[in-house]
């Protein structure tokens, strides 16, 4: 309703009154007309009109409208925003450069952000006790938005950086990976972590995130996985979501 209350106070300040009957569509692309000049983006105007068309559809159905003013009204069409992942290659330089430079700690949560596509918020909130790891098999359980609980696998390589670290890691505490006082870290710190290493590796805009989205086309484009073991393992609750994340890519999988 919050954009049915938007447009009413433009009516409102436009026209007076005669709401909703007096509506025409004219005033309808005035409104949208004055929230693109205040910088709206297209996403939010696309949301407005499916809101308005939605909201003027019942009140032509309950008779308080002859014709609908939003019918007819078209708005540009809103761009997929590009989520950007490193090649094979700049990974594996990447991921090479933390190896050769960074200490055991940085090793493992660099490895350990890619290997499971983990967010940055989850990822401070590890526990030891989240991980369970052997020489054959390892998985992590990771708490998600909206107390959505995962289990993710790990691979070879991530199991292979984290069994040195969990050695030398200072016993006591229950974080797996400790700041200052045994206290967990915060989001902004594993970014500063993982952004070090930029320079070093000669590769521009490395972040959490691109980690993240990194691990979930590598798993598609690599791996041949599925969507839904994608969505699953991203700790995604709708796939729409997760078919964001991955439609950059679909032209190299059907190419």
């Amino acid at each position: 309703m919050g954009d049915v209350r938007a447009f009413l106070s433009f009516f409102t300040a436009e026209q007076g009154t005669h709401f909703p009957a007096g509506v025409r569509s004219a005033d309808v692309r005035a409104f949208f007309t004055a929230s693109r000049r205040a910088g709206q983006q297209p996403s939010t105007l696309n949301r407005r009109r499916a809101g308005l068309s939605n909201f003027f559809a019942f009140l032509v159905a309950t008779g308080h409208c002859r014709t609908s003013p939003v019918i007819d009204l078209t708005l540009p069409s809103v761009e997929v925003p590009i989520r950007k992942a490193l090649s094979i290659t700049d990974l594996r330089r990447f991921l090479r450069t933390v190896r050769e430079h960074g200490t055991l700690r940085e090793q493992a949560i660099c490895e350990l952000l890619f290997g499971t596509g983990i967010r940055e918020d989850e990822f401070v909130k590890l526990q030891l006790q989240d991980l369970a790891i052997s020489e054959r098999q390892g998985s992590v359980h990771v708490r998600g938005k909206g107390f959505r609980e995962r289990t993710v696998p790990l691979n070879v390589d991530t199991r292979r950086i984290l069994s040195p670290y969990l050695q030398a890691r200072p016993s006591g505490g229950k974080t797996l990976f400790p700041g200052r006082g045994g206290k967990p870290r915060s989001p902004s710190t594993v970014w500063r972590i993982v952004a070090r290493y930029q320079p070093l590796a000669g590769i521009a805009h490395v972040s959490p995130h691109v980690l993240r989205h990194t691990f979930a086309t590598d798993l598609l484009r690599r791996k041949g996985v599925n969507i839904v073991t994608v969505q699953r393992l991203l700790g995604h609750a709708s796939l729409d979501t997760t078919q964001l994340y991955t439609a950059p890519n679909l032209n190299t999988l059907l190419g």
